[in-house]
This record gives C-alpha cells, structure tokens and sequence, in this order.
C-alpha cells in the first residue's frame, strides 16, 4: 500500500494566484472598492470641501433591511466629478472569516452584497452567538445560518443546565455538522465556529453538507479567495508550526496526477501534496513536498448529494518514484468486484467517532465490500450508481480520511477502486461507508489526464 494514500497539506499561496475579482469585498480599501484610485481630471477644490461633503451625505439612513449609502455616495460623486467614471463590480455576497491566535480567536464577517456598481449594507446579523466564549459566523442562506446557530445554541444551553458545564468548542461543530448533514439538500449555510474552552482557542469550518475542517485560519463565502489572500500574508510568519497540517488524502495515480474528493475543496494556491509520509510526528522522512498547478473537479460534483464526488490535482512538478512513492492503478471501466470482498483503507482521520483525536502514523484497514442494494437498506435512495460501499463489520473510515484510497488487491497490483467520500457523522462502524466509485469516472479522468 506505499504509495496509495498521500496526504495534503495547507500551503503558502503563490502571490500571483492570490488576485480575484471579488478581492475588493475584503481588502482594506472596503470602503472605496468602487472609487477609483487615480482620477481622469483634476478637481479645482479638494474632496473634502464642505461643498462636496454636503452632497456626499445620505439623504436618510436606513435602520432596517438594505443601506444604499455607497450607492448614493457614487451617485453624488459621478456629479460632483463629471469626467469620474465608476469601475464595474463583480456580484458578490457575503464573506466571512476567522482566525486562530496565541490568546484567542477572530471572527468577522463582511455584510456588504454587490451587484454590478450597486453596493448595498444587509443589517442581517452574521455573527451568532453560541455559548459563552463561542461565537459562529454564517453565510449563504440567512434564515438557514440563522436557525441553524439558533438550534445549536439552544442545545448548548440545555448541555449547560444538565452537565453544569461549559460547552466546548468542538461539540458546537458536531452538533452543527449533523444538522447540516441530516438536512443536506435543502440547508443552504455555511458557517465558522470559533471560540475558547478548557482546550485553548479553536477554529472550525463547517460547509453545508456536514464536512468541516478544523483550521488556524479560514474564510468562506463570495470573497474568501481574497480574505484568505489577506490572512496568509499577514499572519502566515507567526503560524509555521500550525501551517502544515493534515486535512485530507489522496492518491497519486502518475508523476503528474493525484486524485481526491471534491469535498475536500482543494485550492492550488491554499494547498500542497505531500508524498511518501508515513508518521507525520516525524522529521526525518524523505518527503516529497509538491505545489499544485490545477485542480479539476468532476462538472457534475454535486455537493448537496455528495454525487461524483471525484477531484483532480495536477502537480507543478513531477513526483519522483522512489520505494515509498509509487502510483496507485485505476480500475477499468468494466471492473467487477464480488461482494464481501476485502479491500484496504488509509488515512490519518479520526480513530473514532468520539473526540477529535488522529494519529500520527498512517492506519490502515480491512472493509468487505457491500453491494448497492444492502446499502441502500441503510441509505435509501441516497446511494446511486457513482457511489461504492464498504464496511458495516466492526472498522470504518472517519473524518480526517477524506479523499483516500479504497483499494483491492488483484494478483500482485492494488487496484484504486474508491475514494472516501462520506459517511455517519459518528463514524458508526456497523453502517458502510461511501466512496466514489472509480471506474464510472476512469475514461473521464484519462481524457482529463491526456488534455491537460
């Protein structure tokens, strides 16, 4: 199994990718993103003329629902500058962010939504209080993030009034996570938990169908290409020693080629592959430490289904065969596997379904194979033909395994035939698992390999 399960690490990101077109929702130039920085004309009196400054205020300010205050300050600059032209804007929407430091957490949350040159302030609140000390914000669907911060609240409170103890940050993402999860499809929110307990500050994302990660610093939303621009270049220096932690497998499949699950939401300028590790406590491994040049996902990954759950990496550099980097071979479109069949798992996630322990070295596992039809007496119609089974006798994948390799062996080879996907959210393992199922997606990813 050398060779099969890589694991993939956050990484600096290049400065030239880190440009988008919705940086302007979390630059510090918030306040100006549609001025632009050098005028057409020269202005005879200066901007802060109080003749200017009266026709810059709001004729009324908005306590409810949208200010359009900068709509209304580009509308009296265009009059007050004839020759000013304002720049377009991109749509965007909300952006929020966190970030993990010595003494505690920041949490923020940009309200601002834009369209075209319309800048409009949402007085929706996108900052929820959870529990003493932990705070989450939402973005996506206001009412989803809304009752979703709601209910966890209430269920730490009634935690609270029955253990006579705090909550801890971490049980505040698993209850969030399994709201999501239970209603994925039809929640549409994605949130950031942050907060400190008796463990120190923690920081977690959690995306709409239930995954999450646990992070030093995070953004989502419209602008958080931009936001996380932002965080690696000012904070980066004092979190190398957190920087580079585990958060997902994969496996690589040529010199030039690993394959992950989308879920994973593997960034090239956020991420790097890691090849040959086996103890990650370790300083002394012959690594393999590669940049990502593209990330392609399957056009038809859904994430509120978890269908086609399949992503490709393309590496900056070819990776080096040595007797611990090896690739891992793809099944053929026809492959056919008798159920109860024993294939292997890999990965650093969680050791159970309790607490958020992983492991230093990689674990493997031995899992049956478990055909569509017993699956779906766990699952119904949740399982579809892209997907493939295993476990449900005593050994599971759990959170953290993300993106790994479900293997067979055929002969003296190691056939890729899933790749962990999802699954309980207590990682219960007398339920199977799921994993995409590889040879529906083998003719998509030799074409993707060979035009790429």
């Amino acid at each position: 199994m050398t060779g099969a399960s890589h694991a993939l690490r956050k990484g600096e990101s290049e400065r030239e990718k880190r440009q988008t077109g919705q940086e302007g929702c979390l630059t510090e130039n918030l306040a100006l993103a549609f001025l632009p920085r050098r005028w057409s004309h020269v202005d005879p009196q200066p901007l802060d003329h109080p003749a200017h400054l009266e026709m810059l205020k709001p004729a009324f300010e908005l306590r409810r629902g949208f200010s359009f205050e900068n709509c209304q300050r580009n509308a009296s600059l265009e009059r007050v500058l004839p020759g000013l032209r304002i720049p377009q804007a991109h749509k965007t929407g909300t952006t929020i962010a966190g970030l993990v430091f010595r003494d505690g957490v920041i949490l923020g949350a940009d309200t601002r939504a834009t369209n075209d040159s319309v800048v409009i302030d949402k007085s929706c609140e996108k900052i929820h209080f959870i529990a003493p000390k932990i705070y989450c914000c939402g973005a996506g669907v206001a009412a989803d993030a809304e009752m979703t911060t709601r209910m966890a609240a209430s269920n730490m409170e009634l935690h609270s009034l029955s253990t006579g103890r705090e909550p801890r940050v971490a049980t505040v993402t698993r209850v969030i996570r399994q709201t999501l999860f239970r209603y994925r499809g039809h929640v549409g929110a994605s949130l950031i938990v942050g907060g400190v307990d008796l463990t120190g500050p923690q920081l977690y994302s959690v995306h709409p169908h239930g995954s999450y990660s646990r992070l030093p610093f995070t953004a989502l939303g419209s602008g958080q290409d931009a936001a996380l621009a932002v965080l690696e270049d000012r904070f980066q220096p004092n979190m190398k020693d957190r920087s580079g932690f585990h958060f997902c497998g994969g496996s690589l499949i040529s010199q030039s080629w690993v394959v992950t699950a989308a879920h994973c939401n593997v960034s090239p300028g956020r991420h790097v592959v890691v090849l040959g590790e086996y103890d990650r406590s370790s300083n002394a491994e012959p690594l393999q430490v590669l940049s990502i040049s593209k990330a392609i996902t399957h056009p038809s990954w859904n994430p509120a289904t978890l269908n086609n759950d399949l992503t490709l990496l393309k590496l900056a550099s070819p990776a080096q065969y040595t007797n611990r980097i090896s690739p891992v071979c793809l099944a053929s479109p026809d492959e056919v596997l008798p159920a109860g069949l024993k294939c292997a798992t890999t990965g650093w996630g969680r050791l159970s379904g309790v607490g958020n322990t992983t492991p230093a070295r990689l674990q493997q596992v031995a899992l049956p194979l478990v055909t569509v039809n017993q699956c779906r007496q766990y699952w119904g119609s949740r399982i579809t033909d892209s997907m493939i089974c295993a476990g449900g006798a005593g050994a599971s994948s759990c959170q953290g395994d993300s993106g790994g390799p479900l293997v067979c062996q055929k002969g003296n080879t190691w056939v890729l035939i899933g790749i962990v996907s999802w699954g309980t959210s207590n990682c219960n393992v007398r339920q199977p698992a799921i994993y995409t199922r590889v040879s529906k997606f083998s003719a998509w990813i030799n074409q993707v390999v060979a035009y790429n």
